[in-house]
């Protein structure tokens, strides 16, 4: 399982949702902080019809898609249910 976290700004939300990927990733799991205005960032929310900031994305391994978050920052808990629930 993937987890990508897209932000924009430096706000509140994006800096809460950098901080989630944080704790992610220290729980061992695999996560990718993208620039949502980067070229990446922008083929990556193409790709997924991400149209809000910030941004929390679960895929496979793979891209398959499994859940996301856009405009709100998920508990920590619902995303570790979705990457385990799978």
């Amino acid at each position: 399982m993937k987890i990508t976290i897209l932000t924009k700004d430096d706000d509140s939300q994006s800096r809460e949702t950098l901080d989630l990927g944080k704790q992610l990733s220290f729980e061992g799991y695999m996560v990718l902080e993208l620039d949502l205005e980067s070229e990446d960032g922008q083929s990556l929310a193409g790709l997924y019809d991400i149209y809000n900031s910030p941004a929390v994305l679960v895929t496979t391994d793979s891209g398959g898609y499994i859940e996301l978050w856009q405009g709100q920052v998920p508990s920590l808990g619902d995303v570790r249910y979705r990457v385990q629930n799978v």
